[in-house]
């Protein structure tokens, strides 16, 4: 009978033990994670901009008194362009 995975049992009957179960699961872990921390990087950077956007056009300091009219940003990396 097969309680475990048979190919992890040696010749009598003993499952392998693994010296290293840390590295092991920080190993499985960085291969989970591997595609999600790009992505919800690259959402929380979009959502940093469309933030910086909304304070750079409610700054008072931004406001042209000729033209009477405030900052608007037309583009999500005007941020990026000021700087």
């Amino acid at each position: 009978m097969l309680n475990k995975a048979f190919y992890l049992e040696m010749e009598k009957g003993k499952v392998i033990e693994d010296g290293f179960p840390f590295v092991k699961k920080f190993g499985t872990w960085i291969l989970i994670f591997t595609n999600l921390v790009p992505i919800s990087l690259m959402v929380t950077a979009d959502m940093v901009k469309l933030f910086q956007a909304i304070f750079m056009a409610n700054d008072a300091v931004m406001y042209d008194e000729e033209q009477d009219m405030a900052m608007r940003a037309q583009s999500s990396n005007l941020n990026e362009e000021l700087g």
